[in-house]
């Protein structure tokens, strides 16, 4: 068996975001020989001794690495993952790192896989829409001309009229379906993944919404199904609008950043007209917790294939409530979901 650089050691346990201490917890080293758990961990990476392939293995498990990582003449160069359109990380977000780096990685390989076969089939006909929305210099506006300009895009894209066909749907899980098939009739592969293959990797949705891979001849969208069925469905048109931009990256909750605006914008757009942001009955001035129930209300009684979440954002582009007070009904929404979820 080859001998496993060193070097390797310390870089798989630093990009797990593991300390030494950590990590000799996790791949169970225990004290021996007059050295604490953390002082052997420290010398299998200065190289004084081999690592067993028994602790290889739950290496491979805790850092989340195919174990042939370990036999690598040197670390891999990090692959570039687009942007980061989150805004936020949060102890959560920093905790929760590793497992969106595994998913990415996950999920790049398998585009690639894709991409390949497309190729040796003869198949790789780049799609004209990727990247098709703004030509350089791209300039990002939310200006309805630039949001319903994008709406029109997708909707001849998905060859389905936003919002009439979207909402005529009898529930959310159909809504949801007929986007999806439209998207990979339209040659996107769309995925719903949130773990590594395991509940003890789930990623919250506000730390992992989607993943967009704007590649012209093997376009990617994963969406995290943990999510409500509304939700994922938004995520899908927000990640659709990344495709329209040329855009590949992450997406976490709502970012106040320009090019996550301007998606949520279209998704939003695509999903509720303005004729029926204004049937919400809702006053800026309304105590908030009477104002989650008009919306509330609304969502209910128009059988409309949207979330809470979604008609409060549409209100605050609109300028029916404030950025404060979409927060604020957000957060209010999230934590009635997850009390739901919990409960069935």
């Amino acid at each position: 068996m080859p001998e496993v650089n060193p070097e390797i050691l310390a870089w798989a346990r630093k990009t797990a975001a593991l300390t030494l201490a950590e990590a000799a917890r996790k791949v169970n080293i225990r004290d021996a020989w007059g050295q604490s758990a953390v002082e052997r961990l420290a010398a299998l990476e200065r190289g004084d001794s081999q690592p067993s392939l028994p602790l290889l293995k739950r290496m491979a498990e805790k850092y989340r690495r195919p174990l042939l990582t370990f036999y690598l003449s040197r670390p891999p160069r990090r692959v570039p993952i687009g942007t980061d359109f989150r805004t936020h990380a949060g102890e959560q977000g920093k905790r929760s790192k590793p497992i969106v780096d595994a998913l990415v990685r996950d999920i790049l390989c398998r585009q690639r896989l894709v991409r390949e076969a497309l190729e040796s089939e003869d198949e790789a006909e780049p799609l004209h829409f990727v990247g098709s929305l703004y030509g350089p210099p791209k300039t990002l506006t939310t200006s309805r001309r630039s949001v319903q300009a994008a709406v029109t895009a997708l909707s001849s894209v998905l060859d389905l009229e936003f919002p009439a066909r979207y909402n005529q749907q009898p529930r959310p899980k159909e809504a949801f379906k007929l986007l999806r098939t439209r998207a990979e009739a339209a040659g996107v592969f769309v995925l719903l993944a949130s773990n590594l293959g395991s509940y003890h990797t789930n990623l919250p949705v506000d730390v992992f919404r989607g993943f967009v891979i704007a590649d012209p001849v093997a376009p990617f969208v994963v969406i995290n199904n943990r999510d409500s069925i509304p939700s994922q469905a938004f995520s899908l048109l927000h990640e659709l609008a990344h495709l329209l931009l040329g855009e590949t990256g992450i997406s976490g909750d709502f970012s106040g950043k320009a090019s996550e605006v301007f998606c949520n914008s279209v998704a939003s757009a695509c999903m509720l007209s303005d004729a029926q942001v204004r049937h919400v009955e809702i006053a800026s001035n309304q105590d908030r917790l009477l104002q989650a129930e008009h919306i509330d209300s609304f969502v209910r009684h128009s059988k409309l294939n949207v979330s809470r979440t979604m008609v409060a954002y549409r209100l605050q582009r609109a300028d029916l409530i404030s950025g404060d007070t979409f927060e604020q009904l957000a957060g209010l929404f999230k934590e009635s979901w997850k009390k739901e979820r919990k409960r069935q």
